[in-house]
């Protein structure tokens, strides 16, 4: 796979408590682990086969094969069962392939750089002494303070020994430029963001991570490029960590209704930004001062990522973000305040929608979100709409392979819709 597709499908970015090791969900046993083992063979075979572009056909054409011997023994499509069709997606991976970790030691793993494959990218990587492949752990992904080597930085901050036992901890080696911590980066060019997808998408790739527990944890100067990366890519992380740093003076809050953010050694902008969130209703925002690594743990075991949550919130900024969870939109020039809102109600099967200066907006779905064996009506500005929303194998596929869907959540269909203008309020409103 090209070190492009890579960082694509980073920025495209990458399963109760005590136990924090361990297999992927169980949302229903509808699957036997046989036709989850299968299904993730047919599904790594698709995507090598559209990689190197030969033998597609056949490849989606023998996982249909698979999904329809399926659904004749279980009764229903096993597209309608997400939870289960995520767990093939993580057994897809085949961790137990990778014979190079380093188990119980931080050891630095060297790749070609997205920006330049002559350019040697070296992140630092830590997987406890008993790491089994055929479970899943707690990705902890550390942007480290400026002048602090990666490596450096989880042998002195990350000592633990309840992390250290069940939990992947990565730092991501940041540009030397902090004026460039912020930046995409891309082809020719290194950012800040770019390095931390990129080592986002090469651990998930190699290493048997737990797609509904990545936590994004800045120190230092690292905290507002934590904060700042997880405003753009607002699906990606569990949680977001700051140690002993602050956020930037002017971090917006709205975006953050379904982040859960947790602070240890935190400073004035961050109280200011705890206060904004709050005077949004946002109940997100923990903190504690003189916290610990034992303090942290125990945040982590108790904020899984809210995959599907019932109300998404967008204020989109160009060139990102334009999506938010399941929900995306067109880019918008539009001036002014420029905002989209979205609930679902599983019961009612509906999602209601109401904004200013976006025109389109698109919808991705699944079972955990709607019933889509019924009509789905969409409410937007108050305009009525009713849709049938077929599951479909290939766009099924397509949100895979693009990195929109992964193993914690799983979409088999998206929809376009028409965001009228909102309508003018009563003439008696001002009364």
């Amino acid at each position: 796979m090209s070190q492009r597709h890579l960082l694509r499908c980073a920025l495209g970015v990458a399963l109760v408590a005590p136990v924090v090791a361990f297999a992927a969900p169980v949302l229903e046993e509808a699957f036997r682990s046989s036709d989850i083992d299968k299904l993730g063979k047919l599904i790594s075979t698709y995507i090598s086969a559209r990689n190197d572009n030969k033998g597609l056909g056949k490849a989606e054409e023998d996982l249909a094969k698979e999904l329809a011997s399926l659904e004749k023994r279980i009764k229903k499509s096993p597209l309608a069962v997400p939870g289960e069709m995520g767990k093939a997606l993580w057994s897809s991976y085949s961790y137990e392939k990778n014979q190079k970790v380093r188990k119980g030691k931080v050891d630095v793993v060297e790749q070609p750089a997205y920006w330049d494959e002559k350019v040697k990218f070296g992140y630092a990587i830590w997987t406890p002494y008993k790491y089994d492949p055929r479970k899943s752990y707690p990705l902890i992904l550390c942007i480290p303070d400026a002048g602090e080597k990666p490596a450096d930085h989880i042998t002195e901050n990350w000592i633990d020994s309840d992390i250290r036992d069940n939990a992947i901890i990565a730092a991501v080696p940041m540009p030397e430029d902090t004026a460039l911590w912020l930046e995409s980066g891309g082809p020719n060019t290194e950012g800040g963001a770019g390095d931390v997808l990129f080592t986002f998408g090469r651990i998930q790739r190699l290493y048997a991570i737990d797609f509904d527990r990545v936590y994004l944890v800045g120190r230092g100067r690292g905290v507002e490029a934590a904060v700042t990366i997880a405003s753009k890519y607002l699906d990606r992380f569990a949680g977001v960590i700051g140690r002993s740093g602050d956020v930037a003076a002017d971090m917006p809050a709205e975006n953050f209704k379904n982040q859960a953010l947790y602070f240890t050694g935190a400073g004035a902008h961050t109280t200011s930004f705890e206060e904004r969130l709050k005077k949004l209703g946002y109940d997100v925002l923990q903190r504690k001062d003189d916290g610990t690594e034992k303090d942290v743990w125990t945040w982590i075991q108790s904020h899984p990522r809210n995959s599907h949550p019932t109300e998404v919130v967008l204020y989109p900024t160009n060139p990102i973000p334009t999506r938010s969870y399941w929900l995306d939109i067109e880019p918008t020039d539009a001036a002014g305040v420029v905002y989209i809102r979205a609930k679902l109600d599983k019961e009612a099967n509906t999602i209601t929608v109401e904004g200013d200066g976006v025109k389109k907006f698109n919808v991705y779905f699944n079972d955990d979100m709607l019933d889509l064996e019924r009509p789905v009506k969409v409410i937007a500005n108050g305009s009525e709409v009713t849709r049938t929303i077929q599951r479909n194998l290939p766009r099924a596929l397509d949100f895979v392979y693009s990195a929109r869907s992964d193993p914690g959540r799983f979409y088999v269909n998206s929809m376009n819709f028409d965001l009228p203008p909102k309508p003018p309020p009563p003439k008696d409103a001002a009364k």
